[in-house]
């Protein structure tokens, strides 16, 4: 009996191992027990068994010894134990992939092949136990090895409990499938990796603790094989230090395996892909269909009513088993990983690596901890099937709805290329003109009409059909990463030994919103066909969605990232670069936070605040242009904001405050992008036949659009303090919200022109080839005759240089803020922090990129990439500056000046006033304050706070997406000459832009403000607050839509999740729907408003003046160390008002923007052009380094130099307001001397006394005028200030002068082209000649030769 049973296990156990012998195998028939020593398994089988990838195999594996436990008398209750010692696995990767085995079969080579029965079930049903693993990998890069203790492969039932054999198996006789769920667990598992051809890179060390892997495996019931599996890897909380040397190690051997995976991928999907295509219930559904409609329409009828019968007959009786496999089904294959808690600190290696900063020479580490991050692998899930059955996914979520959107998108584009393509001779089918439903005939070209694709196989137009046929087989693979909950800490070191605190964390609990939503969602998806099928499909896809998140500035922590992060880039960097892969982008980000700071405590301050607040409703990042010209980020909005450019002179001349020595601000890659020039290939030819037409198109041949530009949408934004004592810690608004546009091109480097190479690359990894790096961008000195135009239209001499990265910033609307001193002083302080900031930043960035002794490669000075330009173009800018009354004693006045502007729920006429301001009568005679008298009414503050905020005015009418919902009003563009606010227009570049730059010589007179006047219209904001502030806010950014996109189905039942709730063990607590807007931002009732501001209302009488800076334009060149910022604007307002109350300032401030329109186009123009050169200086041997604000001493030394410009500018000021501006910009710290030049022509100012006289006899004032007809203001290093006067030119002089110029510039334009003609014409002679002389040389070698004639 025992030999018998012996010869068994031989003919099984010779499957999977060799040289199995009868003396290796110890058998106990009675026990049920048997014993196998010094196994050494099959490597093929193996490798079958556990489905490696085809780029790794086997080469060994042993087992010392093996026993086995066998109930026989419960065998259909009971598993077999098999129990293993030690087992040695030895693995490595292919040179070339392994050929799949079983070729299109599903059969493993192991199985019988036979309907699954008793002995498949006794198989699948085994535990076995692993005392210890030892996995050794070796690769042509590095070894590693996987240590695993205490393994178990046990048998679970579908809530992954112990249970009866029976009861771990769920089967469906109609389907003939079949689930088996398993659970495989570990102790611990310890990874070692260590590279073979670099031994500088340090080893990789990773220690988990325990770890369960459940798998749920689908079956046929006829044959046995596969038909998809679910497997989820649980881990436990883990944490892991990382240093950047390790890092770059982990790189080195992603890198090495990279090439392999990404094959092995392509081959999977050429075989694999095929079978689970047909294995998907959709596809099947649709299969199922198209033989339907083959079928007659007769016998279609007569089937569908048999079918529903039999439908309705096994729907009466589908028993409770078929409806729990349901649940548990595996529609396709899926990979999945959880971890409750990961906890990763980042640490810094010594060296020349870190940071210079004193505070972080001697080593930091960074703490990132994660909550509850899930990662979910499809490959093979069919493009437009549904999401529905995906784990914990909701097909309402951003990602999936943007997915959808663009895979429509993609059929539309299919479809109307290829529509393109038909001709009349070549016909794909004819049908009959009554069969034709798009159109009511074919037209003699052939051609239909297009309709929407996918409206099933029943296409009649065979392009339809072939369109929808072909992208029925389309299938994704998609990586889906959830995080529920992040932090990121601030740095720590050795001097910073206080408790971690956050620098960059999710912020859900603020909102209140449900514990499902996730804080981090991102998805991967890349299409393809399965088999050979060389079709075009979508480009691949990062979406990323991020729920409300905060980031605090740290100057330290972004330091240490920025040396950490320049390691690890000059470790990995490669020469040449790699090309830039196709890839559409887009990120989204609802109410993120930025929250800054302050310095010190100022507890006798009760107005300074301790934090500021930059806040956006949703912000907006993405490569891809949408198709509507509505939208955000399409080239219709890229046009409207190279439009608002135009009117500027800034962007496009050579005169101050410009240089020839500058960069060119509008980078000429944003025309050609906004034009469709700069497309990475030309459409596919569509005038070949269909079936023709279709043979020659590649998979990415619809991958037509750039995507090296990236848009930056911020809807909208605004700026807040916090923590200001004098309004009891509510908000105090500081700049009124606005929306704005960003566009940012960051030039591609052809070569790093490396300047030397300390690290050699390792053998079989060289440097990749250059290959397609003009796929994303052309060069941008190749002949582009309107941009020529362009640039000679606008006075610039030759073409200007063009930095490494541009931006390019557009506001459409008003920008309104406010500022009084103790706000002023905060953003003093906040101003020394970032010029330190910057300061060590640019001195590591060069320091760590150029090192001659580190590891990795250096770059050329030259090649850092450092050099960048930001342009921003904004209609109008209002500056309120908060000051002390005039008169504080004298509260009695404060019941007859608070009321003083028109009553708040009358915004017509705001766009006129545009913040609390007096009418001014300007006779030198009777100069006084007109005063409205109106008692104060809480109401009418309630009215204006508490109505909905229209942003009709702050954007251009483009319709929000679908995650936002805002009241929108037409808008009238009457008052838009520029176009900026009114309705798309339709854009032609070639002849617009030509000619706004060539108008742009006739001249606009711009101007802008001194220097301080800059700082503070940049920094402005009230200096206390009112209760009714945060309702403005809250009012502001409160629409519920921005949040319910964010509300994933949190009462989703059990079945729902297809059982997933055991699967991952999350618990199960009562879902909170998300809340209304009102109550997430605790927007206060109209009740609760009246009864705060009844008892919470500021009576602060204040003084205010109001600065209104039309047509601002803003450029910044940043080239290392050095560094411009040219200001210039047209027409400067002021308004003043000597006494209001603070509450009413408050609410017209909430409602000058919505009052907004540009109506100072009437106003006479003024100039004021500003130009901050900073330069740095090395620091002598014995010359001691200033020091920052934080007290490190600066790297360099940086010296700056004003020069400015201020023509025909008429400001009327009272004496008050002259001391109170004074005393607003009083710095608490002496500031150092700023040397400047600024010339003032044709300038005058009108300043009234309105102060109490000192003698009571005075008979009054009398207004002094000064008029400066032509001065220059110097001041040197000193602070000493030099007023030297100027020769008053005449005006017809300068008028002479201008039409000089301008003739000069026509001449030489007319010249340049001349030139550019003759180049033409020398080049056209060339070629001229050489086709002659082939001709010549053809004749004469047929044997006969033309008289040759001179040519004329």
């Amino acid at each position: 009996m025992a030999g018998l049973i012996k010869n068994q296990i031989l003919k099984h156990l010779s499957k999977f191992a060799k040289n199995v012998s009868s003396d290796s195998v110890n058998v106990s028939t009675l026990k049920g027990e048997g014993e196998l020593t010094n196994l050494e398994l099959n490597e093929t089988v193996l490798t079958d068994l556990l489905e490696l990838p085809i780029w790794l195999r086997i080469t060994r594996a042993l087992v010392n010894r093996v026993n086995l436990k066998i109930q026989w008398t419960k065998l259909k209750s009971v598993p077999i134990a098999v129990s293993l010692d030690e087992v040695q696995v030895e693995m490595e990767t292919c040179s070339e992939l392994r050929s799949h085995q079983s070729g299109s079969s599903v059969l493993p080579s192991y199985g019988s092949g036979g309907r699954y029965g008793f002995a498949d079930k006794v198989i699948d049903g085994m535990t076995v136990t692993v005392n210890s693993v030892l996995i050794t990998f070796r690769s042509h890069a590095f070894h590693a090895t996987f240590q695993l203790s205490r393994i178990v492969l046990d048998s679970k039932n579908p809530l992954w409990q112990k249970a009866d054999l029976r009861q771990t198996r769920l089967k469906d006789v109609d389907r003939g499938e079949l689930l088996i769920f398993k659970e495989l667990s570990w102790q611990t598992l310890r990874v070692e990796a260590k590279s073979t051809c670099d031994q500088a890179l340090t080893p990789l060390r990773l220690i988990t603790n325990q770890a369960r892997c459940r798998i749920t495996i689908k079956k046929k019931l006829t044959d046995c094989s596969v038909v998809g599996c679910r497997l989820v890897l649980l881990m436990d909380d883990l944490l892991w230090v990382l240093t950047d040397s390790q890092l770059t190690a982990a790189f080195h051997f992603i890198d090495s395996l990279s090439d392999l995976v990404k094959q092995a991928a392509q081959e999977s999907q050429k075989t694999k892909a095929v079978r689970k295509l047909e294995s998907l219930p959709e596809f099947q559904v649709q299969l199922a269909q198209q033989v339907q409609q083959a079928r007659g329409s007769g016998s279609s009828q007569g089937r569908g009513s048999s079918s529903g019968g039999s439908s309705s007959r096994s729907s009466s009786s589908q028993s409770n088993v078929v409806k729990v496999f349901s649940k548990y089904d595996v529609p396709e294959t899926s990979y999945h990983f959880y971890s409750e808690r990961i906890d990763l600190h980042f640490c810094d290696d010594p060296g020349p690596g870190r940071s210079s900063h004193p505070d972080l020479s001697g080593g930091a580490a960074l703490q990132v901890t994660l909550a509850q991050l899930e990662i979910d692998f499809y490959p093979y899930h069919l493009a437009a099937g549904d999401r529905g059955h995906w784990v914990k996914y909701s097909t309402e979520c951003g990602p999936a709805v943007w997915a959808h959107a663009a895979l429509a998108q993609f059929k539309t584009l299919l479809t109307d290329t290829l529509n393109s393509s038909r001709s009349s001779h070549t016909p794909l089918a004819r049908a009959p003109p009554h069969t034709r439903h798009d159109t009511p005939h074919q037209s003699s070209s052939g051609r239909t009409a297009a309709t929407p694709p996918g409206d099933g196989v029943a296409q009649v137009s065979p392009l339809k059909g072939v369109v929808a046929t072909q992208l029925k087989k389309l299938m994704s693979s998609c990586c889906v990463l959830r995080v529920n909950d992040f932090c990121v800490y601030r740095v720590s070191t050795s001097k910073r030994k206080q408790t971690p605190k956050e620098f960059v964390s999710g912020d859900k609990g603020k909102f209140k919103l449900p514990t499902q939503v996730a804080s981090l969602h991102l998805e991967f998806t890349v299409y393809y066909f399965p088999a050979a099928t060389d079709f075009p499909v979508p480009p691949p896809k990062l979406y990323l969605q991020l729920n409300p998140v905060q980031i605090t500035f740290d100057p330290l922590s972004i330091l240490w990232l920025n040396s950490f992060g320049r390691s690890l880039q000059r470790a990995v960097l490669t020469d040449p670069p790699p090309p830039p892969s196709y890839l559409d982008v887009h990120l989204e980000a609802v109410m993120p936070k930025v929250i800054v700071e302050g310095l010190g405590e100022h507890s006798n301050q009760r107005d300074r605040p301790q934090t500021m607040h930059i806040q956006a409703s949703r912000v907006i990042l993405s490569n891809v242009r949408p198709p509507d010209p509505t939208l955000p980020g399409s080239l219709a909005s890229l046009a409207t904001s190279l439009e608002a450019a135009q009117q500027g002179e800034l962007f496009f001349a050579s005169s101050f405050p410009a240089s020839s020595s500058d960069f060119q601000p509008i980078c000429h890659k944003f025309v050609r992008h906004a034009t469709g020039e700069d497309n990475v290939r030309s459409p596919p030819v569509t005038d070949s036949p269909l079936y023709e037409t279709i043979s020659n198109m590649k998979k990415d041949a619809l991958w037509l659009q750039a995507r090296d530009i990236l848009f930056l949408h911020c809807e909208p934004l605004w700026v807040e303090f916090f923590g200001v004592p004098a309004a009891r810690s509510r908000p105090v608004p500081f700049v009124d919200a606005f929306p704005v546009s960003l566009w940012m091109y960051i030039k591609p480097k052809a070569s790093l022109s490396v300047a030397t190479t300390i690290a050699e690359s390792c053998e079989g990894r060289g440097p990749r080839q250059q290959g397609g790096e003009g796929v994303h961008s052309e060069p941008l000195g190749r002949t582009y005759k309107d941009e020529e135009q362009l640039r000679s239209g606008s006075g610039v001499e030759g073409q200007k240089p063009e930095a490494a990265i541009h931006m390019f910033a557009h506001v459409p609307s008003l920008v309104s803020a406010q500022l009084n001193h103790y706000q002023y002083l905060f953003l003093m302080r906040q101003l020394d922090v970032i010029t330190e900031l910057t300061s060590y930043l640019t001195y590591d960035t060069i320091n760590i990129l150029t090192h001659p002794h580190m590891a990795g490669v250096a770059l050329a000075r030259e090649n850092l990439g450092d050099t960048l330009v930001l342009a921003a173009v904004v209609p109008q800018v209002d500056v309120s500056l908060v000051m002390p009354p005039p008169h504080p004693g004298k509260d009695s006045m404060a019941g007859d000046m608070e009321s003083f502007l028109p009553d708040s729920s009358s915004t017509a006429d705001l766009h006129d006033l545009g913040s609390p301001s007096c009418e001014v009568r300007n006779s030198a005679s009777d100069h006084s304050i007109m005063q409205k008298v109106i008692e104060p009414d809480a109401c009418s503050v309630t009215s204006d706070i508490t109505k909905s905020y229209s942003v009709d005015q702050l954007t251009s009418p483009q319709p929000k997406l679908g995650t936002t919902s805002v009241t929108r009003q037409p808008s009238s563009t009457a008052n838009d000459p520029a176009g900026v606010n009114g309705p798309m227009m339709q854009l032609n570049l070639h002849g617009n832009l030509n000619a706004g730059f060539t108008s742009v010589r006739k001249g606009l007179t711009s101007g802008f403000t001194n220097l301080m006047s800059t700082i503070e219209s940049a920094v402005k904001t009230s200096p206390e607050d009112m209760s009714d502030t945060l309702s403005v806010r809250s009012d502001l950014s409160s629409d519920s839509d921005n949040f319910i996109m964010v509300n994933i189905e949190t009462d989703r039942t059990d079945s729902g999740l297809g059982g997933m709730d055991a699967l991952f063990r999350v618990d199960n607590r009562p879902a909170t729907s998300v809340e209304v807007a009102s109550e997430v931002f605790e927007e206060p009732t109209p009740s609760e408003v009246s009864d705060v501001t009844s008892s919470f209302r500021r009576r602060d009488v204040i003084s205010v003046v109001t600065f209104k800076l039309s047509r601002v334009q803003v450029v910044q060149e940043s080239r290392g160390y050095e560094s411009t910022v040219k200001v210039q604007c047209c027409q400067m307002v002021c308004e003043e008002c000597s006494n209001m109350g603070y509450d009413e300032f408050q609410s017209k401030f909430s409602s000058r923007c919505r009052g907004w329109s540009e109506s100072m186009e009437a106003i006479e123009p003024c100039c004021l052009k500003l130009r901050l050169d900073t330069h740095a200086e090395a620091l002598g041997a014995e010359e001691e380094p200033p020091c920052g604000i934080s007290g490190a001493p600066l790297p360099m030394l940086i010296r700056p130099f004003l020069k400015g410009e201020v023509a025909d500018l008429n400001l009327t000021l009272m004496m008050s307001t002259v001391t109170n501006l004074v005393d607003l910009i009083e710095d608490e710290i002496v500031p150092e001397p700023l040397p400047m030049e600024i010339m003032v022509e044709r300038v005058g100012l009108r300043l009234t006394e309105d102060r109490v006289p000192a003698n009571i006899t005075s008979p009054g004032s009398v207004p002094t005028e000064v008029w400066l007809p032509k001065l220059l203001v110097k001041r040197n290093l000193e602070g000493v200030f030099t007023l030297l006067p100027q020769k008053e030119e005449d005006k017809e002089l300068l008028s002479i002068k201008k039409e000089r110029d301008k003739l000069r510039e026509d001449l030489r334009q007319v010249r340049q082209q001349m030139n550019q003609v003759l180049a033409e014409n020398r080049s056209l002679q060339t070629t001229l000649a050489k086709m002659q002389e082939d001709k010549e040389r053809e004749r004469s070698s047929r044997g006969f030769s033309l008289p040759k004639f001179p040519l004329p």
